[in-house]
């Protein structure tokens, strides 16, 4: 399976990073998309079977806006706006 992973350097997005390389997936990482606006993200959704967003906090977490966008299951972190 393809996944796209914000946050893999962080403590819970490297762990599951790691478990997902150890189970075989294909896992793309995006360590940190808080730096301001990307106009690639589509580019790794589209080729991506599931978006994984772990968090410790997290104020919006609008990147889960952008997976819905591309239909993609997502797996999220119960922080800040997420739940939401």
């Amino acid at each position: 399976m393809k996944v796209f992973v914000t946050g893999g350097a962080g403590y819970i997005g490297s762990h599951i990073t790691l478990e997902l390389l150890e189970a075989g997936h294909d896992v793309t990482v995006y360590d940190d998309l808080s730096l301001g606006f990307k106009e690639n993200v589509g580019d790794y959704l589209e080729i991506s079977d599931i978006f994984l967003f772990p968090s410790l906090n997290e104020g919006l977490g609008s990147i889960s806006i952008d997976a819905m966008e591309y239909a993609k299951p997502i797996i999220a972190t119960k922080v800040g706006g997420i739940p939401d």
